[in-house]
């Protein structure tokens, strides 16, 4: 009896043990279902969008996948991709994505995911006004400050085959296409090595295919501080580029309409630091335009035409010290050129002024007037039929004297005009007198800037000044009526009408402490204005008057002391009687070249 009770005792225990066994193993199976299972029920219900939409919550737009193929191990495979900007509007579609590897090896090894195959992308980027709709999508990640440098990425190769790039200008009307775009992408894990970039297309163009090809390689390593330093060189090669693409950006900085053409050419760069650790970087190349045209607002309608333009440039930098080593333009108009370095520590008048640096242009004036009538207001029935306009610029430094440490800083320039006729209703004419500026300058290392020689002659201006470090004199002659006779022969000056002449003399002496004082004085007899057909304004005689004293500081500001300041005429005087020290009254005006702007204070 008793033996009977306690074996149904061990028969009732064991099945609850049973069932736990069983519920167990159930649970088991029931989780490594789920588990073989979860990425297709993913990919086929809405987890797919959701996860996508979390994976990418910084775009400004959305993003949907049509069909996904995912399996522990097989590769992921998404199918009618398609990115819409934040009207709703498409942005980009991808027929295919696929992964070279499986799910399982992607989950395993975050740190290098391996390649991605993208097949016949299809990437639509509207320029409308100053923005576009790919950077509106990419706000977020184009703010600055949103991502901060560092050398810990993941590893990924992308491919792209049979790609397509449609860009459009919804302000010029026009559509531009690269097809088909072939793009390699190749980052290893952490920066290891070098991310190489490689992109080929060609540009279509029923009239005259143009091409693009670009590659990329940039390194990044990280110093025992955890500064980043970048390193790298790009190759860029074009081949009859349609130069209309480039007013997309273009308007962004200058008002620049309706350009045309073709651009080919190369450009090679290289960037890094040297042993002292200073950034440097080269970049080189030659670009050549071919049927130019383009005009912009103040052009009031003209086109500019150029058949050819060739620009060779040379640029390079270390640290803060920018070098132009070959910057030429020869085109049509003629030729301009300029080489030298430039400090960018401080970008200011004074540093730009103070740069060494030899420019020179050659303009064939009658091509340019042909090309610009209404720009250069020519008269109707005027046209110039010859001309030319000759310009050199150098600045440099150099030791005050022989054997002198202090060094101070020079410039030189010359402007002339040469061949000048015009034919006005088959009438010729001829300039008498061309435009002729002659000037040489220099800056002690104490003092004011001396002009050594300033000379300007033409048919109704001429200019003559020479002078040293302590007195430099200037007089001048002007005569308004030859210049506006000379203007009114091929310019249509509208209703401005200028009459007059006179003279002015003006005297600077200065000391080595940085002391100077200025008097000058002119004057200008029968003169005339009459501006927009309004009431002209007749003087008799205008005479101006001027006393000045000021100091140069040591850090290169000027201070200007106003002494005594008189314009008189028939119908005029005024006066700003001399300041008094004594009572306090006095005030100065700074200039400082050092600013941006040279303000005045």
């Amino acid at each position: 009896m008793t033996t009977n009770h306690q074996a149904d005792s061990r028969q009732v225990s064991a099945h609850p043990q049973k069932r736990r066994r069983r519920l167990l193993v159930f649970s088991l199976i029931l989780v490594l279902v789920l588990t073989w299972f979860a990425p297709a029920i993913v990919a086929h219900c809405f987890l797919r969008n959701w996860l996508i939409r979390e994976i990418f919550s910084d775009l400004q737009g959305s993003i949907t996948i049509g069909r996904a193929s995912v399996g522990w191990f097989s590769p992921v495979v998404l199918e009618d991709v398609e990115i819409q900007d934040p009207s709703g509007k498409r942005l980009a579609t991808i027929p295919r994505l696929e992964s070279r590897k499986a799910l399982l090896r992607l989950l395993l090894k975050m740190s290098d995911i391996g390649s991605f195959r993208l097949e016949k992308p299809l990437l639509e980027v509207v320029f409308d006004g100053e923005k576009s709709n790919l950077e509106q999508v990419l706000a977020s990640w184009l703010a600055p400050g949103h991502q901060t440098a560092s050398v810990k990425t993941a590893g990924v190769e992308l491919e792209v085959v049979e790609g397509r790039v449609s860009i459009e200008d919804r302000d010029a009307q026009e559509k531009w296409e690269l097809h088909p775009l072939e793009l390699s992408l190749t980052l290893p894990r952490n920066w290891s090595g070098p991310m190489q970039i490689s992109m080929r297309s060609p540009f279509a163009d029923a009239r005259q295919p143009g091409r693009f090809e670009g590659d990329l390689l940039l390194e990044r390593t990280a110093n025992a501080a955890g500064a980043i330093f970048s390193s790298g060189n790009v190759d860029i090669r074009l081949d009859a580029l349609p130069i209309a693409v480039g007013q997309c950006f273009l308007r962004r900085a200058v008002p620049v309409q309706q350009l045309g053409g073709k651009l080919s050419g190369t450009v090679q760069g290289q960037w890094g630091a040297d042993d002292a650790g200073r950034p440097v970087f080269n970049l080189e190349g030659k670009l050549t335009g071919d049927g130019l045209t383009g005009t912009s607002p103040w052009m009031e309608g003209d086109f500019l035409r150029l058949d050819h333009l060739d620009f060779p440039f040379h640029v390079a930098a270390t640290g803060n010290r920018l070098r132009l080593e070959r910057a030429e333009v020869l085109c049509d108009l003629g030729q301009a050129s300029i080489v030298g370095v430039v400090d960018t520590d401080k970008l200011n008048i004074a540093s730009l002024a103070r740069s060494r640096f030899e420019a020179g242009a050659d303009i064939d004036v009658a091509r340019l007037a042909n090309l610009l009538p209404r720009t250069m207001h020519l008269k109707h029935g005027s046209r110039i039929t010859s001309g030319k306009l000759h310009l050199d610029l150098s600045s440099s430094s150099g030791p005050e004297r022989s054997g002198v440490s202090p060094t101070y800083h020079k410039w030189q320039g010359k402007l002339q005009t040469s061949d000048i006729l015009a034919v006005n209703d088959g009438r010729p004419i001829a300039v008498r007198e061309p435009i002729q500026v002659d000037f040489a300058a220099h800056e002690p290392s104490k003092g004011l800037p001396v002009i050594d020689r300033l000379r300007c002659t033409s048919s109704f201006l001429k200019v003559e000044g020479s002078g040293s470090l302590e007195r430099f004199t200037a007089t001048a002659t002007y005569d308004l009526n030859q210049l506006t006779a000379q203007l009114n022969q091929i310019i249509d000056l509208g209703a401005i009408q200028l009459a007059g002449r006179g003279s002015s003399r003006w005297e600077i002496r200065s000391q080595e402490n940085g002391h100077f004082a200025a008097q000058g004085e002119g004057q200008l007899q029968q003169f005339q204005c009459t501006l927009s057909g309004g009431r002209p304004w007749i003087e008799e005689l205008v005479t101006l008057r001027l006393d000045v004293t000021g100091d140069k500081a040591p850090e290169g500001t000027y201070r200007f002391d106003l002494g005594n300041l008189q314009l008189t005429s028939s119908t005029l005087n005024a006066q700003a009687p001399q300041s008094d020290d004594s009572r306090g009254s006095r005030t100065p005006a700074r200039v400082d070249p050092t600013s941006p702007a040279g303000i005045v204070a």
